[in-house]
């Protein structure tokens, strides 16, 4: 199965966090914010509403600066490259990408991340993003 290639879609960046995958970026990257041990106590998110957002909760510290999201995002490309995805569309909050401290600011900070996921796909693996803005808040 892992031989047929494969399409990624309507992906929450944010979401793909679980706690191997933290566990590896803070080996790599200690100042990464998350305590994996009170991470790790909250899956699986199945059990109840309250631990999705407790889930929630942990994964807000990641979104604090762009270069969490680089690493969050170079472990999911390496994740699909070993299941034979060859498309990914990523959803992107667009308030954790500067929206509402403007455009400008939205636009350099999805750069940065796009510069960073091209250097990782390596030309096995196509990322697509798209920016989620809430119907029900304005943009700034």
């Amino acid at each position: 199965m892992n031989n047929l290639p494969k399409a990624e879609l309507h992906c929450h960046l944010d979401g793909v966090l679980d706690p191997e995958m933290a566990q590896a970026i803070q080996q790599e990257h200690p100042e990464f914010p998350i305590d994996v041990q009170a991470f790790r106590r909250v899956y699986p998110l199945s059990r109840s509403m309250e631990a999705f957002f407790q889930w929630f909760g942990h994964v807000g510290a990641a979104e604090a600066e762009l270069e969490y999201f680089c690493w969050i995002a170079e472990q999911h490309i390496q994740r699909l490259k070993a299941q034979n995805v060859r498309y990914a569309e990523w959803l992107l909050p667009a308030g954790t990408f500067g929206l509402r401290q403007g455009v400008q600011q939205a636009l350099e900070r999805t750069h940065a991340l796009r510069q960073h996921v091209d250097k990782h796909e390596n030309g096995q693996i196509q990322v697509e993003f798209v920016v989620g803005v809430g119907r029900n808040r304005p943009p700034g």
